[in-house]
């Protein structure tokens, strides 16, 4: 069944939304966290980050399918969200390894992978996931059925170089994206109109001509 939901205005999210895309189960194990599962909890703070920041045109509409994974309007602009995590095999093998070990807790970074004896540099190393998601994830754009006007790639650093970012070093990190972000529009199809990364505490929204950043909401008590 298609699930589809309206959103009138802004003090209407918590209400529509409800627990759609609240939290993720585990990687393994029981309960184990679903494909839309994830989709939805990074759509949740997407949407939500944008209103506090006064960045969504309303009323909204999202219907939850396929290539793209949402497809949405905003007032009256037909918008395409596509979903994907930004990570490397190594260190979502090395996280999944971790879980199933049955160690309820770890340092950050200690979860194996690139960084498993505390080589390397994780901000270069998250630049390069986030490049490779984009190149992977954004010429598949013009080939859906029915493609739209529109779309932006929504991103979720879920690696082992982005847990080694300190929340209060994203602003930092932020700073020197910008050779990044020209880098990326060299690659993307004129359908690409923005990328967004969910970063720890952050969500940046990359353009062709700028970077901005907003403090991720959720609309959870601890975080609305």
């Amino acid at each position: 069944m298609t699930l589809s939901i309206q959103i009138g205005g802004p003090a209407n999210l918590v209400r529509v939304f409800g627990i759609l895309g609240n939290a993720v189960g585990p990687r393994t194990g029981p309960g184990t966290r679903t494909h839309d599962e994830k989709e939805w909890w990074c759509l949740r703070r997407y949407i939500f980050t944008l209103s506090a920041a006064g960045q969504l045109e309303f009323p909204i509409s999202i219907t939850k399918g396929e290539r793209p994974d949402f497809r949405c309007e905003f007032g009256l602009r037909p918008v395409g969200i596509e979903v994907t995590e930004a990570t490397d095999a190594q260190d979502q093998k090395g996280m999944t390894k971790f879980q199933q070990s049955g160690v309820s807790q770890a340092s950050v970074g200690s979860f194996g992978g690139r960084f498993a004896r505390g080589a390397g540099n994780p901000e270069l190393a998250w630049q390069r996931d986030v490049l490779e998601a984009v190149r992977s994830k954004s010429q598949d754009l013009d080939n859906y059925q029915d493609p739209l006007p529109e779309h932006v790639l929504l991103l979720y650093s879920n690696s082992n170089a982005a847990s080694l970012i300190h929340d209060a070093m994203w602003p930092s990190v932020f700073s020197g994206c910008n050779p990044m972000n020209e880098q990326l529009w060299k690659l993307a199809p004129s359908r690409l109109k923005s990328i967004a990364v969910i970063c720890g505490p952050w969500l940046m929204v990359l353009k062709p001509n700028r970077a901005q950043t907003y403090p991720l909401r959720s609309g959870l008590d601890e975080n609305t």
